[in-house]
C-alpha cells in the first residue's frame, strides 16, 4: 500500500505543480482567488480521470516495475496520451457551458507540456527509488517444500517487490530473532504452522513491538501475490469461498447490463468490424470470423467468435495449444493478437449470455478433459460464466501447457473467492493496458 501511496502522491504533486506554473505563466500577477478556484475545479475532475487512466495502465502496481528496465515508460507514455485525448474532449465541451470562467485553449497545451515533462521526470525518479529502496524484505523460516517453492517464486519474479532471506530453523530466542529482524530490516515473516506452534509462543509474543506481518505460504500467496495455492484448497474451503449464492436480482441486473453494454459497443464498433474483416480477407485465404467450441458455465458448450488470426486449416492433426510466437499466425493476425482486437467479436457471445466481460477464460473441451484429469479441482472454474478478460489473464504470462494451466487456475480461484463488482471494474481497467503494452509478454521475456 505504501508503494501505491508513494506513486499517487508523486503524480498528484506533478499534476498540481504543473497547474500552478501554467497559471503563473499565463496570467502572472492578474490572478485572483476566484479565478484560481474557477480553473482548479475542472482540472480537479481531470485529475481524477488521470488517476483512473494511470490505474488502468497499472502504474500504481509494483509489478509494472522490474519486468524490464523501461516497461514503466511505455505504460506512462500511453497513460499520458490517453489523458491528452480525454482532457481535450472534456474541455471542448466544458468551454461551451454558460458561465464557465476557464479559458483552456492556450493554457491546456501549456499544461500538457509542463505536466508531461514533470510526470515522466518524476516517474523516472520513482522507478529508480522503487527498484532500490521500496523493496519489502521478507524472512522465510523453515525447510518445508512449500516454503522453498515460495522463495524460488519470489526470486524469479522481482516485479512483486520482495527481497527474501531464508532460515532453516527459527532463532533460539526473542533477542536473537529481534537482532536478525532489525539488522536485515525484515517487515514480513513467512512460515508454516510448525513455526507458529505453542513452543514458540514466548518468542512470538516478545516480537509484537517490531510491527511485523506474519503469513503462512497460503495466506502470503493470496494477500501479496493474488492467487490461491492449490495445496490450501479443500472441500470446506470450496463450500465457504466458491459455492455461494448470488442474490437473483443482482445476478439478473448484471446479466441484463452486460448484454445491453455488449450490444451498445457492438453497434459503436461496427465500422471497425467491417474494416478488420476486409483487411483479413485481403491478406489471407479464408473467412474473417473464426468460431471455436469452448466450455462455458456448468460445463455447457458454446461457439466462441474471434477474428481469424491464423492461416486456414491451422490444425490438420487435431487441437493443439497456441504458442507465444506461433508460426501459424498471419502478419495481420499477429497485430490483432498483440492488441487483443481479435477478441472483439466476443461481444456477440456476451449479448447471447454465453460470456461475461470478466471471468475465467473459457477453454476448449479437448483441453478441459485433459486438464481435469491432471489438475485437482479444475472443473470448479466452470461455476461462473467465463469472460473475455480475467484475473489470471492480467497476472500470468501466456500459457500453453498443463503446468501453465495449473498456475492460472490458482489465479482463477482467487477471482472465484473475491469476485465482486469492484474487482471486475479493476480487472477491466487493467486490461486496457494490454492494447498498448502486453505485460504478460514482457514478463515472460524477462
Amino acid at each position: 500500500m505504501k508503494k501505491k501511496l508513494f506513486l499517487f502522491a508523486g503524480d498528484a504533486c506533478s499534476y498540481w505543480f504543473s497547474f500552478a506554473i501554467m497559471l503563473a505563466i499565463r496570467w502572472g500577477t492578474d490572478l485572483t482567488p476566484g479565478f484560481i478556484i474557477a480553473n482548479a475545479l475542472p482540472f480537479a475532475a481531470l485529475f481524477i480521470a488521470f488517476a483512473v487512466i494511470a490505474y488502468s495502465m497499472q502504474l500504481y502496481q509494483r509489478a509494472v516495475y522490474g519486468s524490464r528496465k523501461y516497461d514503466w515508460l511505455v505504460a506512462s507514455i500511453a497513460a499520458f496520451g490517453i489523458f491528452i485525448a480525454v482532457s481535450a474532449g472534456a474541455f471542448y465541451f466544458y468551454g461551451r457551458l454558460p458561465g464557465t470562467a476557464v479559458s483552456p485553449r492556450g493554457s491546456l497545451v501549456l499544461f500538457w507540456l509542463l505536466f508531461g515533462t514533470f510526470f515522466i521526470a518524476w516517474r523516472s525518479i520513482a522507478e529508480s527509488i522503487l527498484a532500490k529502496r521500496l523493496i519489502e524484505r521478507a524472512l522465510i523460516i523453515g525447510s518445508a517444500p512449500e516454503l522453498a517453492a515460495l522463495a524460488t517464486f519470489l526470486a524469479q519474479h522481482p516485479e512483486y517487490g520482495f527481497k527474501t532471506f531464508a532460515l532453516q530453523e527459527p532463532p533460539p530466542s526473542a533477542e536473537a530473532f529481534s537482532r536478525i529482524v532489525r539488522e536485515e530490516g525484515i517487515e514480513t515473516i513467512v512460515s508454516t504452522d510448525a513455526f507458529f506452534s505453542r513452543d514458540l509462543y514466548p518468542v512470538l509474543t516478545n516480537l509484537t513491538a517490531l510491527n511485523l506481518n506474519f503469513y503462512d505460504p497460503a495466506n502470503f500467496y493470496e494477500q501479496k501475490i493474488g492467487k490461491i495455492s492449490l495445496e490450501s484448497v479443500s472441500a470446506i474451503w470450496i463450500l465457504n469461498n466458491v459455492i455461494r449464492r448470488t442474490p437473483p436480482m443482482l445476478n439478473a441486473f448484471r446479466i441484463i447490463g452486460e448484454k445491453f453494454l455488449a450490444l451498445l459497443l457492438f453497434a459503436a464498433l461496427l465500422p471497425f468490424f467491417a474494416l478488420f474483416a476486409l483487411v483479413i480477407k485481403l491478406t489471407s485465404f479464408g473467412p474473417a470470423l473464426y468460431a471455436q467450441k469452448r466450455v462455458g458455465k456448468h460445463g455447457s458448450l458454446f461457439m466462441l467468435y474471434k477474428f481469424r488470426t491464423m492461416r486456414q486449416n491451422a490444425e490438420p492433426y487435431g487441437p493443439q495449444w497456441a504458442l507465444e510466437r506461433d508460426p501459424r499466425v498471419t502478419r495481420v493476425g499477429a497485430l490483432l493478437r498483440a492488441t487483443h482486437l481479435d477478441e472483439l467479436p466476443q461481444l456477440i457471445n456476451i449479448a447471447r449470455g454465453e460470456l461475461s466481460f470478466v471471468g475465467p477464460r473459457p477453454e476448449r473441451p479437448e483441453f478441459v478433459a485433459e486438464l481435469a484429469r491432471a489438475i485437482p479441482f479444475y472443473p470448479l472454474r466452470h461455476l461462473v460464466t467465463p469472460g473475455i478478460t480475467g484475473w489470471a489473464q492480467i497476472n500470468y504470462p501466456y500459457g500453453a501447457s498443463t503446468a501453465d494451466a495449473k498456475e492460472k487456475l490458482q489465479y482463477d480461484f482467487y477471482y472465484l473467492k473475491h469476485r465482486s463488482f469492484a474487482l471486475d471494474i479493476s480487472i477491466v481497467l487493467k486490461t486496457i493496458r494490454r492494447f498498448f503494452q502486453n505485460p504478460e509478454r514482457a514478463r515472460a521475456a524477462a
